[in-house]
């Protein structure tokens, strides 16, 4: 179906679970690294939803300035929540990190196979 590519700049987020404190500063800190994340994906021309005939790949490039930073698993868990409203049909990912670039970011691949909609393929 495609494959699309976005760079989230700093600062990165880990993943949050937000529903039993929504109110707290750091969730809304991760509400708008979300938004900021969906923003970039809508941008890219990424759809939110995946279809039940659909599965996507998510690949992703993290670098740091220095040697203190996020745990790049719940970097890649919030970006794959960001870029979808449900993440069921994300069947495949991968990550790598590089610290000391000089610069924190992310290089984000989606690549959505399958029908996506009810015109394709028909």
């Amino acid at each position: 179906m495609g494959e699309w590519t976005f760079q989230v700049d700093e600062p990165l987020m880990g993943f949050l679970a937000t529903y039993k404190r929504p109110w707290t500063k750091e969730a809304k800190r991760y509400t708008g690294f979300k938004g900021k994340v969906r923003l970039l994906a809508t941008v890219a021309g990424i759809p939110d939803e995946l279809t039940r005939d659909s599965r996507a790949t998510i690949e992703l490039l993290v670098t740091w300035k220095a040697r203190a930073r996020v745990d790049t698993v719940n970097v890649y868990k919030a970006i794959e929540d960001s870029i979808f409203h449900k993440d069921r049909r994300v069947l495949a990912g991968a990550f790598d990190a590089r610290e000391h670039a000089g610069k924190e970011s992310a290089v984000v691949r989606v690549t959505i196979e399958g029908k996506q909609n009810a015109q394709e393929g028909s």
